[in-house]
């Protein structure tokens, strides 16, 4: 073989790699959103709920434009979201302080303990499915994590600040 062709060689051997680390990350995102859709489905509420909750929880009041655009869905989308999680008292609709005319949607009490619930829901199960690590590998899995959300965010100029 000629250098040239073992370089080759290792090139594709490097990107067969990291598509290997891309699918399992693809996978494990897909597993838990399934896994936390089914707990969800306990709490009578779907995902894309609980995002919008979450941003709710987050920002504070917000007009449904705000909200659509967040959740990257079309406005009449939105509606059906917030006339869902209306009718379970999770948000409510309500006139603008400084502007009556525009309306802001809020979380209610209902709405935060909801969510709550699946937050801990979420987390007891990241906890129990990172007990197959040891300790040493979970701080080694953050560590990489990390550097590599950081370099995501880097070259993507995503906020992080609403993930």
């Amino acid at each position: 073989m000629s250098e040239h062709s073992d370089e080759e060689y290792s090139a594709r051997a490097y990107r067969k790699k990291q598509q290997d680390v891309v699918l399992s990350i693809f996978n494990i995102q897909k597993t838990l959103i399934g896994v936390m859709a089914k707990k969800m489905l306990k709490e009578n509420s779907t995902p894309q709920q609980m995002v919008l909750l979450a941003i709710l929880t987050q920002e504070g009041p917000l007009p449904m434009n705000r909200l659509s655009q967040e959740l990257f869905v079309t406005p009449s989308n939105i509606t059906g979201i917030i006339d869902r999680l209306e009718e379970k008292q999770f948000v409510k609709r309500v006139e603008n302080s400084k502007d009556r005319r525009k309306t802001e949607i809020t979380i209610t009490d209902q709405g935060k303990k909801v969510y709550q619930k699946n937050m801990n829901n979420y987390m007891e199960c990241f906890q129990e499915s990172l007990d197959v690590l040891t300790e040493e590998e979970q701080e080694m899995l953050s560590i990489l994590l990390r550097k590599l959300a950081i370099e995501i965010v880097s070259k993507h100029s995503v906020d992080i600040s609403k993930i």
